[in-house]
């Protein structure tokens, strides 16, 4: 018997080819079909070819995800709806009632608001260290600390972490160091191969590259993938196939962009510098700045971000 048209109508075709795209395609689906019984089972026996709702993973996200992963030197990443979400669900994936989080005082602001006003709600204790006293901060920990959280470089200042010696002083701690690396790119920094256990990034920035999604991403060793895999999967911040296409588009140019993003904010930062209304160029790049000898040892590039200081708000405005 023919199908009617309504069932014509409901049903997608499935479309046979053997050759496969250069373009990675667009999965806009929420959910995927099973063939039989046993392809659920397989799904349900953790087989990474087998799908099921797009909150827990799909194609297009995870060929980007996969993507990202190799570009941090991490073993997984998840990517999320936005660069805060990624952050919050991160902290939240290895955090209860009762635990502390150790944080640098310089902060992209949410974040910052996020771990002051958000966690002590939810009975974790929370408390802020000078960035100057970095990485020899042993002293703030207890018993109970579980996270030692930064930004290298922050976030607008532009100050700098010795990232090994803030993965050493977490892990003689048994804490873990997450990292929001959104200011260095992948191009410029790799925390993981300092110590780091989870990278951070609003894709938003340096890797989306075109001001055209919102997005992030965290990545990590495989170690801390039940815990993040929970986090993402209950929280919900799961990223849209399209945009995950864009982030993938955005990545083929990410090396090409930084690197020249690099030389223009050098040369800007010095200029600046000359400026007689200017007081201080916050960028690591410039010799003078107070962690640069930090930056030029684990920083490949010194960023395309800087920020500076003016003598009074009249002269900013």
């Amino acid at each position: 018997m023919k199908p009617k048209i309504e069932t014509i109508s409901a049903h997608t075709k499935k479309v046979e080819f053997k050759n496969e795209p250069v373009a990675l395609p667009i999965y806009q689906t929420s959910t995927f079909r099973y063939q039989s019984v046993e392809d659920l089972e397989k799904y349900l026996e953790g087989d990474e070819t087998q799908y099921q709702y797009t909150r827990y993973e799909n194609p297009t996200l995870r060929a980007v995800q996969e993507k990202i992963a190799e570009l941090e030197k991490g073993d997984r990443c998840y990517v999320f709806s936005s660069g805060m979400a990624a952050i919050t669900s991160s902290i939240l994936a290895f955090l209860q009632q009762g635990d502390e989080l150790l944080a640098s005082n310089s902060l992209y602001g949410r974040t910052q608001l996020f771990i002051e006003n958000w966690l002590p709600r939810f009975g974790v204790k929370t408390r802020q260290i000078p960035v100057a006293e970095f990485p020899n901060v042993d002293r703030y920990f207890t018993p109970k600390t579980k996270i030692l959280y930064i930004e290298s470089p922050t976030n607008p200042t532009c100050q700098i972490i010795d990232i090994q010696g803030a993965a050493e002083c977490a892990h003689r701690h048994n804490a873990l160091l997450l990292i929001d690396n959104t200011f260095a790119s992948p191009v410029n920094q790799n925390p993981i191969e300092l110590g780091a256990d989870v990278v951070l990034h609003s894709l938003t920035k340096y890797i989306g590259g075109h001001t055209d999604l919102i997005a992030g991403a965290s990545i990590f060793a495989e170690r801390n993938e039940t815990p993040m895999r929970e986090a993402i999967r209950t929280f919900g911040g799961t990223l849209d196939p399209l945009a995950a296409f864009l982030i993938e588009r955005g990545i083929k140019t990410l090396p090409i962009r930084v690197h020249r993003q690099n030389s223009t904010a050098q040369w800007l930062a010095q200029r600046c510098s000359e400026h007689p209304k200017i007081k201080r160029v916050n960028y690591p790049g410039l010799a003078n700045h107070p962690q640069h000898s930090i930056a030029a040892r684990q920083m490949r590039g010194f960023g395309g971000m800087f920020s500076f200081d003016l003598a009074d708000y009249d002269q900013a405005r």
